[in-house]
């Protein structure tokens, strides 16, 4: 080949690898556009430096309260199609909500209480209608002026003004209804698909994106809100309505809000199901500490022990000393758990899935993070997760302890702890609340949220917190019920205590002794256990009396105890109570 060919060949392949190159380059720094963002949102208009606007999950702050958020369609004269709702049917539930109680409340104000924790009163209600009918402006919304209650309309576009079939409201009377404040005006899809989320992710996502811009053009307002028809939704349909900019999606799953899972997946109860929404939040109100109990720990004091008689019932005491939940990759005693962690003191912990004595399963009731190992568990039984609601949930970190009903829809993930205490270490789902700011509760008040049989006799066992932000924790002496250790553990000087597993499980350790055991004699000792709480720290003073014990970390004896049906804690749901509607 001639010296000039080659020249040629060479500067041909110098020109293709810098060609390509250039294209390399290209497709690594090209970035997609930007996301739609309505002009009236601020930051718009800056497009080199403005960002979406936070996202903020639900808080479990919000554990404080309880809202039903009501679903209506249609309201008028006379039914045509199931879901519609007569005028009358209509008046009756605003006079029973008015006369039970309840507070109607805004979107906005819902979503506050669910992202930032703001209070709501006790009996709390939102409404909300779907699909823009007529119906609602010509019949719902003058009885909601005349009570100055505020309401939601989620409003699917490709049907604005639509006279077929049912009419729907034009865009001027939407616009009255912006501009009037009373009613927060939402999407719902352009054309309302029947099954959103089996949709492709680009047709789910033009369907929430135009909607969302067709409504704000016209009103000239953001829209963060909307509703999933028929609430078809799934993780890649919230992830495109979080992306989109939506701050609070509805669903239809008939649950207090602060149950949802997220706060684009926000439950709702269809109006036929209103007298059920109304009542679910009475028994909860009535038999749950509708509260999130958040108490500052203090400096940890010597961890010291003792053994009284408080409200006629004989404790064995642990107080002080910084605690830490343990979690054994089988099952150990509790002087095991204390001996390995050279702590001065130890308690058994919580509810465990497998009771049987030779069994070395070491999974907890509900989901848990033990500071040893320090990995979050979740808790893997769909069908048990339904039995565990408004059971106290209890987390703690270095500087705070908490105590709140467990959701299972949303605390069954570790993000939601850890934006409500970033530095929290230990958590675990208890059997029952027992002592609340101070109060103890009775066996109505835990009788429908706690583990079985919790008013059967037998060794029982507690934790918690006191006023001061000292942890505390201990043991019945005898057999008795759980109203009558909460009764006990209040009179020595609990603020929030919870119950732990009881039974056979009992077990209390100071300073290498055996002060607590499970059975009637105490050199036979409790059966091993996954779960324990050990108290670091140093070693304070000892008043037990003439107290019996025995040396600790002892050989569980072949076939001591049996199944406990307690720590079996089949969870079941009492027959509750039920509200008396007005006969007006």
């Amino acid at each position: 080949m001639s010296t000039a060919r080659q020249n040629l060949l060479y500067g041909v392949t110098l020109l293709i690898l810098l060609l390509v190159s250039i294209g390399v380059y290209l497709m690594g720094h090209n970035t997609p556009p930007a996301a739609h963002q309505d002009p009236t949102i601020a930051g718009a208009g800056n497009e080199a430096t403005s960002q979406p606007p936070a996202f903020a999950d639900i808080n479990l702050k919000a554990d404080s309260g309880r809202v039903a958020v009501i679903m209506f369609h249609n309201v008028v004269k006379e039914r045509k199609v199931w879901f519609d709702c007569t005028i009358d049917e209509f008046k009756k539930d605003l006079d029973e909500i008015a006369a039970d109680g309840f507070t109607v409340l805004s979107l906005d104000q819902l979503y506050n209480h669910l992202t930032k924790g703001d209070p709501v009163p006790p009996k709390s209600v939102v409404l909300t209608f779907d699909d823009n009918y007529q119906g609602f402006y010509d019949n719902a919304l003058p009885l909601l002026r005349a009570r100055k209650w505020p309401a939601a309309m989620f409003v699917h576009t490709a049907y604005v003004g639509s006279k077929t079939g049912y009419p729907k409201m034009t865009w001027d009377e939407l616009k009255e209804l912006h501009k009037e404040g009373l009613i927060t005006i939402g999407a719902h899809t352009v054309t309302h698909p029947m099954n959103l989320k089996d949709l492709s992710l680009e047709t789910q996502r033009k369907e929430l994106e135009d909607s969302k811009k067709t409504i704000e053009e016209h009103l000239e307002c953001e829209i963060p809100y909307m509703a999933y028809p028929d609430g078809s939704n799934d993780e890649n349909t919230q992830a495109i309505a979080k992306d989109l900019g939506y701050k609070m999606s509805f669903t239809m799953e008939p649950t207090p809000a602060e149950g949802s899972p997220n706060i684009l997946c926000v439950g709702r109860y269809e109006a036929k199901k209103f007298d059920k929404a109304l009542q679910d939040q009475m028994d909860e109100l009535d038999d749950v500490p509708i509260a999130v109990a958040d108490i500052p720990l203090s400096k940890p004091a010597p961890v010291s022990c003792e053994a009284g008689e408080y409200d006629k019932t004989k404790l064995v005491l642990l107080r002080g000393g910084a605690a830490m939940s343990v979690l054994s990759s089988g099952r150990e005693t509790v002087g095991d758990f204390v001996s390995e962690n050279n702590a001065v003191a130890g308690i058994n912990g919580t509810f465990f899935v497998m009771a049987a004595i030779a069994s070395t399963d070491n999974r907890l009731i509900g989901p848990s993070r033990s500071e040893k190992p320090g990995d979050f568990m979740p808790d893997s039984d769909p069908f048990r997760l339904t039995k565990l609601v408004d059971r106290p949930m209890v987390l703690w970190g270095p500087t705070r302890f908490a105590v709140m009903p467990f959701q299972p829809g949303a605390m069954n993930q570790e993000q939601i702890f850890k934006s409500f205490m970033p530095d929290y270490t230990n958590a675990f789902l208890a059997g029952a609340w027992l002592v609340h700011d101070g109060v103890p509760r009775t066996e109505d008040e835990m009788r429908n949220y706690s583990s079985q049989d919790i008013q059967d006799t037998r060794k029982r066992v507690f934790f918690g917190v006191t006023k001061d932000g000292q942890f505390m924790c201990g043991a019945s002496e005898g057999s008795i019920t759980s109203e009558t250790l909460a009764k006990a553990a209040a009179a020595a000087g609990v603020s929030e205590a919870v119950l732990l597993d009881s039974g056979f499980s009992a077990s209390v350790v100071f300073d290498g002794q055996i002060l607590v055991t499970g059975h009637s004699a105490i050199d036979n000792p409790s059966r091993p256990v996954p779960h324990a709480i050990v108290f670091l720290g140093d070693k304070g003073e000892k008043n037990i009396g003439d107290l019996k014990t025995v040396p600790a970390v002892l050989t569980p004896k072949s076939g001591a105890g049996g199944v406990d049906d307690e720590e079996q804690d089949r969870p079941v749901r009492h027959r509750r109570r039920h509200r008396r509607r007005s006969s007006t």
